[in-house]
C-alpha cells in the first residue's frame, strides 16, 4: 500500500519536473555542461531524495505513535494482549532491511520510468 501511494503522489512530480525543465531556456545551457543522462539522473536523485525524506519522516512519526500508545492498546486488547507492538518487534531486523532495500529500489525504478515519460512530453514554447 505504501508503494502504491508513493507512485501515485510522488512519481508524478518527477515527470512534471522533467517536462518543465525541458521547456525552459535553461536546458539549452545545461546541455552544454552535462549530458542528458546526467541531467535525468540528477533530476531523479534530487526529487527522489526529497520524496523519500518526506515519506521517511511520515513513517518515523507513524511508528513512534504506534510504540507510544500502550494505554490505548491496553484498553483495546486487554491487559494480556500485546497488540501492535508484538507484531512490530516479532519480525527480524534482516526482514526490515530487505524491505527497505526493495522499497528504495522499487521507488527509483518507478522514478526512472516516470522521468522517461516526462522527457517524452512536449516542452512548452
Amino acid at each position: 500500500m505504501l508503494m502504491y501511494l508513493m507512485v501515485g503522489i510522488y512519481e508524478s512530480s518527477i515527470a512534471v519536473g522533467v517536462a518543465e525543465e525541458k521547456g525552459s531556456r535553461v536546458m539549452e545551457l545545461l546541455l552544454n555542461a552535462a549530458t542528458p543522462m546526467q541531467l535525468l539522473a540528477g533530476k531523479i536523485l534530487g526529487i527522489g531524495a526529497a520524496c523519500l525524506t518526506q515519506i521517511g519522516a511520515l513513517v518515523v512519526v507513524g511508528l513512534a505513535a504506534l510504540l507510544v500508545q500502550s494505554p490505548l492498546q491496553t484498553a483495546l486488547f486487554g491487559p494480556q494482549g500485546q497488540g501492535l507492538i508484538q507484531y512490530l518487534t516479532a519480525v527480524s531486523v534482516p526482514f526490515y532491511l530487505a524491505f527497505l532495500l526493495y522499497f528504495v529500489l522499487d521507488f527509483f525504478m518507478y522514478a526512472t520510468v516516470y522521468a522517461g515519460l516526462g522527457s517524452l512530453a512536449r516542452g512548452a514554447g
